[in-house]
């Protein structure tokens, strides 16, 4: 079945205050890999984020980028009252009752999982912001960083991927190293630090539970809709 992309901001004068699009994407492996894995913190906060505006069953799968979508209309945060959504599956499959035809023209937020191996999530980024009728300026990109202590977040507009597979991927697949995102730190391993090896068990290690309950309160309270300039 086809998909047809919505046109973008087709009653300007609705707008109001809100100038943009915002298209948040959470970075993280599909099973098998541990869903509570420190790669998949990006992935995480993004639900958690979903769960605020009340989406946690509003999640729907398109083909055409291989990713889990929810969003909110201008003015609306919920759409689980018509009865239409089903819970994504806790193993990554999909549901054929709810595969996507179509993003509402009114769509404002998006919210996009992407259900490719993390070092590959240009494809699915590239592909969602495709249906979304949307721009690279819309896009923000959320991702774990072993640079970064457990805890401690980063607003990055612009520059390297340093040395993560999956920003890589993603700035490959759009062309440009001008791509906003958020990065959350989840620290480097204690011993073999610089070891390829070692880095990799550790951001495929369990996620920490206070960390992701610290993520969790800051969409709870606000706190991360405002590092992501939601209105």
């Amino acid at each position: 079945r086809s998909r047809a992309c919505p046109q973008r901001f087709s009653d300007p004068g609705s707008l109001a205050n809100f100038e943009a699009m915002r298209v948040i994407a959470g970075l993280g492996n599909p099973w098998p890999v541990p869903k509570q894995s420190r790669h998949n913190l990006g992935a995480l906060v993004v639900e958690a984020l979903a769960s605020t505006f009340g989406l946690e069953r509003d999640w729907c799968w398109h083909w055409g980028c291989l990713s889990w979508i929810c969003w909110v209309r201008l003015g609306e945060q919920s759409e689980s009252g018509e009865g239409a959504a089903a819970e994504r599956g806790e193993e990554g499959e999909c549901p054929s009752v709810r595969t996507a035809t179509s993003v509402p023209a009114d769509c404002r937020i998006a919210l996009v999982l992407p259900s490719v191996p993390y070092n590959f999530s240009g494809f699915a980024v590239r592909r969602a912001l495709d249906e979304l009728g949307a721009q690279v300026d819309d896009l923000i990109v959320l991702h774990d960083d072993i640079d970064l202590s457990p805890g401690r977040h980063s607003l990055k507009a612009a520059g390297s991927a340093g040395g993560n597979r999956g920003v890589r991927s993603v700035q490959e697949s759009l062309g440009t190293d001008r791509v906003r995102r958020l990065r959350l730190g989840v620290g480097r391993p204690p011993s073999g630090g610089r070891i390829p090896a070692a880095i990799m068990t550790h951001v495929l290690g369990q996620l920490e539970e206070d960390l992701l309950a610290q993520w969790r309160d800051a969409a709870q309270s606000g706190e991360l809709a405002k590092l992501l300039e939601i209105p």
